[in-house]
């Protein structure tokens, strides 16, 4: 029954992972996954109401010393049954098809890997379109890239067989168990032999004892001096009385033991009963998610699709933005240098991939597995739930079945029970018959020595000698099927510890779930095959809480840095231009400052000064600040500070005057005219021009970055745009986090949709794929098979051989009171009756 519950759950498991399109490759665990329920109340029977059958004597049962005494004559180590169960699975495995290595790789026998490859071996490779097999009685589980290891050697299969059932030798299993019918079985020939000589020789001696005086010695005559009362009389008597007593007591214990056998029947049938409802309740929990499930999946789907429809910018824009930023600085390396921002660009780069890309691939993750896993797979979803819930009715049907089989096992067994009971207590019921009958024969004898009860201790002795040796050698039959009995139980606890070599790796780790308490659904990888929920959760679990605008604030956070840092391109060479403009010196009188603002148009910021205090090299007069015609700005600042020269010679010009020209004066032209000035003014002319080559360098980086949008620029540039980018580096990233704050919050309210319902009703199946309740009444069952039922049965067992000793001890004494207690001696004879040759032998027989 516990089988066949075990193979209707993997039924189950198989139609949910292997009757759709999910499964791709046979599920097989690779990693842990710990499935988190919620409490709740089950449904499964608990036994609280139930005690347990006990019958009033059990208190006086021994059950526990017989299998105690069992257990220490037996004394064999863990080992020896470890090496039995081995012989066992090597006994049965059909070498011709276990040992082939190879199977097709369709087979549900491939070894496959997580991602449904073929396990490949180091040692071995096999043929095109098959893959190594799954474990067997043969072969251990394929491990990739390691030597693919046989489960026993090759010899060791061929001893198999007399290893196990070559029953004359002694080192053999069964060879083990039928040493201990030797003592039982010796014993019985040997009082058998004894008697068969004694009641030889005392029928020969019964014609003989009147001529023969060898005869004396089991001769129905007592001897002639007579006995002792008390020793010889007494003594005997006590002891037949209390063999009487003793078989008395043994057929209590056999009676108590099968007691005991049948409260273990009636324990077994009830949690077998048990596990059949529990079977039930299972079906029936599991029956009604898959229901709603099949119920809202289109629903779910539909909603599904409106979430993940036009998500494609997730994947698309977090490439884009990569793209962009590295553009950006291949586009800026010369701004990014003059700005000495390169810090401040790689912090960027680094904060996205660290902060951003996470939260965009847990995202990304969640809408694939509602398009992939949800709404592309709705009907393969809806055929394998179709499937699964019919084949649960289906099972639903059989467990009524096995509900009918059990209570029909258990009304037989309970109407066999008086014919078991009368098998059992018959051997000690007729030997306490034939004891009693002898104690009668003892109790009329006194002063009756022709009384016929006599006869009554020679039927006694007769018969309990026949019936000792046959308890013997059902006492030995017993204490054989005994040490059996124990062998099962402690194999089974083998067994049960771990499937694999028994079953094969894929359907032990099922049959293990329900030993070790692993869901059912995870042992079979049900969790990564139909669980959509799963997956969702866990991305809900990583996104739930994120601050997305805080995260994108930290990729932000950097560019503004940026853009501070390329306004210092300017910056730094309006401080130089300003220094020089503002020299304020002897012979370069200037004194003008300028702003960012105004650089670009100088005559602007000179408004309201007429002319300056120094003569321009360029006039030889005093230069008019006003803008002269369509001059560009490095063309103003080139004239307005070109300085006239000093004179230090004779040779001297100013213009076209070169005659009145005195040393000091102011000069631009002569061979002996000096400008000390004139680089000074040089320097100007060319740091303006640097500034406009910077200003430009700032602006399209400040247009391309867009933290802020220069005036008269298009942000981005037109060059950036060219690369595939209509936002600016700074509205692309933000836009984005806009974007994916919304469909985070559409992840987040998931719940709320069918999705969400759907969600639930999975974890609620998953979590009902609890099968630790097969182990529970597997364990029940065992106590009651391997401790009640067993500790009966040996109680009988050692009741057996109790009885046998009693009773041929009764037949020794009832065989020696026939006599001791039966007519009279000869010297009575000769003192009451004249003489024993006068008396008849009826005289002396009584």
């Amino acid at each position: 029954m516990r089988t066949r519950v075990v193979v209707l759950l993997f039924s189950l498991l198989n139609t949910l992972v292997y009757g759709s399109e999910l499964a791709k490759f046979p599920p097989r665990r690779t990693e842990s996954y710990t499935l988190v329920c919620p409490p709740e109340d089950t449904e499964y029977n608990t036994d609280e109401d139930y005690a347990g059958a006990a019958h009033s004597l059990s208190k006086f049962s021994k059950g526990g010393l017989g299998t105690t005494l069992v257990e220490k004559l037996r004394d064999e180590s863990a080992e020896f049954y470890q090496d039995v169960v081995d012989y066992l699975i090597m006994f049965q495995c059909d070498l011709g098809e276990a040992s082939q290595r190879c199977v097709p790789e369709n087979s549900s026998d491939a070894a496959k890997d997580w991602e449904g490859n073929c396990v490949v071996s180091s040692d071995y490779i096999c043929p095109v379109s098959s893959c190594e097999r799954i474990s067997n009685c043969y072969w251990k589980p394929a491990r990739g890239g390691q030597p693919r290891e046989k489960r026993f050697g090759d010899k060791e299969y061929d001893q198999a067989e007399d290893a196990l059932f070559n029953w004359q030798d002694r080192e053999s299993y069964i060879g083990s168990i039928l040493q201990f019918a030797v003592p039982g079985i010796a014993a019985g020939f040997s009082f058998l032999f004894l008697w068969s000589i004694y009641f030889l020789g005392r029928l020969c001696c019964c014609c003989m004892w009147n001529s023969c005086d060898q005869c004396n010695y089991c001769s129905p005559v007592p001897r002639r001096e007579g006995y002792n009362i008390c020793w010889e009389i007494r003594f005997p008597v006590s002891l037949y009385f209390a063999c009487l007593v003793g078989i008395a007591f043994t057929g209590s214990l056999a009676y108590i033991g099968n007691e005991d056998i049948s409260d273990a029947c009636t324990n077994t049938f009830h949690y077998a009963r048990a596990l059949v409802e529990d079977s039930q309740s299972f079906l029936s929990r599991a029956r009604i998610p898959l229901v709603n499930i099949d119920d809202i999946a289109e629903d779910a789907a539909a909603d599904a699709g409106k979430i993940f429809d036009d998500t494609d910018y997730v994947h698309e824009t977090a490439d884009e933005i990569g793209d962009a930023f590295v553009n950006f600085g291949v586009v800026h390396q010369q701004g990014i240098l003059l700005s000495d921002s390169q810090q401040e660009y790689n912090d960027a780069v680094i904060k996205f991939q660290d902060e951003i890309d996470p939260i965009v691939i847990d995202i990304q993750s969640m809408l694939d597995t509602l398009e992939n896993d949800l709404y592309i797979n709705v009907e393969d979803i809806k055929s394998a739930l179709s499937s699964a819930i019919d084949q649960i009715d289906s099972y639903q049907n059989e467990t009524r079945t096995w509900r009918d089989d059990i209570d029909d096992a258990e009304e037989i067994e309970n109407a066999n029970r008086a014919i078991r009971q009368g098998a059992v207590l018959s051997l000690f019921a007729f030997s306490l018959l034939l004891v009693t009958l002898g104690l009668i024969g003892v109790i009329y004898s006194k002063n009756s020595n022709d009384s016929f009860m006599l006869y009554f201790l020679n039927v006694a002795w007769m018969f309990c000698a026949l019936l000792g040796t046959l308890a013997f050698l059902l006492g030995a039959v017993f204490l054989c099927l005994n040490v059996f009995w124990h062998d099962a139980c402690e194999m089974s606890d083998i067994a049960t510890a771990d499937f694999e070599p028994f079953l094969g790796e894929s359907a032990a780790d099922g049959a293990n779930a329900c030993f070790d308490g692993t869901n059912l659904a995870v042992a079979y990888n049900v969790t990564d095959q139909i669980d959509f929920q799963e997956k969702l959760d866990e991305g809900l679990a990583e996104i739930e809480d994120v601050n997305i605008a805080a995260e994108f604030e930290k990729v932000t956070a950097p560019l503004i840095d940026l853009q501070v840092m390329i306004e210092d391109i300017t910056t730094s060479a309006l401080d130089l231009l300003n220094d020089a403009t503002s020299i304020n010196h002897q012979f370069c009188p200037f004194n003008d400052t300028y702003t960012k603002n105004s650089i670009l148009e100088p005559w602007n910021e000179n408004t309201g000064k007429i002319s300056t205090t120094w003569i321009l090299n360029s006039t030889g007069k005093y230069g008019d600040y006003a803008r002269i015609g369509v001059e560009n700005s490095t063309e103003y600042m080139t004239r307005i500070y070109s300085v006239a020269g000093i004179c230090v010679g004779p040779s001297c010009c100013l213009g076209n005057d070169c005659a009145t020209i005195a040393i000091e004066d102011s000069c631009n032209g002569g061979v002996d005219c000096n400008y000390p000035c004139g680089n000074v003014g040089e320097e100007i002319g060319h740091g303006h021009a640097d500034y406009l080559e910077g200003d430009l360098i700032e602006k399209k980086m400040t247009a391309d970055l867009g933290v802020k949008c220069p005036d008269g620029y298009s942000c981005p540039t037109e060059g950036f745009q060219s690369m595939g980018h209509s936002l600016t580096l700074y509205d692309l990233i933000t836009t984005y986090g806009i974007n994916v704050t919304a469909t985070k919050d559409d992840l987040v309210n998931l719940t709320e949709t069918k999705v969400g319902e759907a969600m639930d009703e999975i974890e609620d199946f998953l979590c009902n794929m609890d099968v630790s309740f097969v182990g529970k009444r597997y364990n029940q069952v065992e106590k009651e098979f391997c401790e009640t039922m067993f500790g009966g049965f040996s109680q009988i067992s050692g009741a057996l051989w109790a009885i046998a000793l009693l009773l041929e001890i009764s037949a020794v004494l009832a065989s020696i009171l026939s006599v001791r207690l039966r007519g009279v001696s000869e010297d009575e004879a000769d003192d009451y009756y004249g003489g024993v040759k006068s008396l008849r032998r009826a005289d002396l027989y009584g």
